[in-house]
């Protein structure tokens, strides 16, 4: 650039175009510029709420499925309420009626209430060989069971019994049938009586 002004303006006449054009050339770089930085503003602000949008459906169909799978499980929990409700209510009619207790119904209703633990197989050969393979009643009936025999309640299903190794006994079929649903005290009351020995 020449010093002095004559010299300046000698200059910018004699290169009036040339600066016209490298200045407008400037300024349409810097325009661009800030054209381009302002685009790439705008898709990093689309995009930051794109996932912002993306990630609130995303919790909103996970909260609903929460709520959906709630709203199933306490259906369920009232329909089994209601079930229970409903076995409770025929225990409580038929013990008004003073139905009996050898009811083929109450045993019904009362095994849908009662938890069946598993006994095992080896558990039960423990019983058998614990009462020396004979009839748990074999001081009144005299019979050897010879690995045959009925699987019995002590204390019945029907009046609240549990299916649990120590409330399990061998009897012969006789013994078993005509115990019924009494319990264990009863049917050796009953036994006793019959053979005419004294209670202890």
């Amino acid at each position: 650039m020449p010093q002095g002004k004559e010299n300046r303006q000698a200059y910018y006449i004699t290169n009036r175009e040339k600066i016209r054009t490298k200045s407008k050339q400037q300024y349409n770089n810097m325009r661009r510029q800030m054209f381009e930085h302002s685009q790439q503003e705008a898709n990093r602000h689309a995009e930051s709420c794109a996932q912002y949008e993306q990630q609130r459906i995303q919790e909103k169909s996970h909260k609903l499925k929460q709520s959906l799978e709630r709203r199933q499980q306490l259906k369920q929990e009232s329909k089994q309420e209601q079930k229970q409700r409903q076995i409770l209510e025929r225990l409580r009619h038929l013990e008004k009626t003073d139905a009996p207790l050898k009811s083929v119904n109450r045993r019904r209703i009362l095994l849908k209430t009662t938890y069946r633990e598993p006994v095992s197989a080896k558990a039960q050969e423990g019983i058998r060989v614990w009462q020396d393979d004979k009839c748990a009643y074999f001081e009144f009936c005299g019979t050897f069971l010879k690995g045959g025999g009925h699987l019995d309640h002590r204390t019945p299903i029907s009046r609240r019994g549990t299916h649990t190794q120590t409330n399990l006994q061998w009897t012969c079929a006789p013994c078993n049938l005509s115990k019924n649903n009494k319990t264990d005290a009863e049917y050796l009351t009953l036994l006793k009586a019959k053979t005419k020995l004294p209670p202890e």
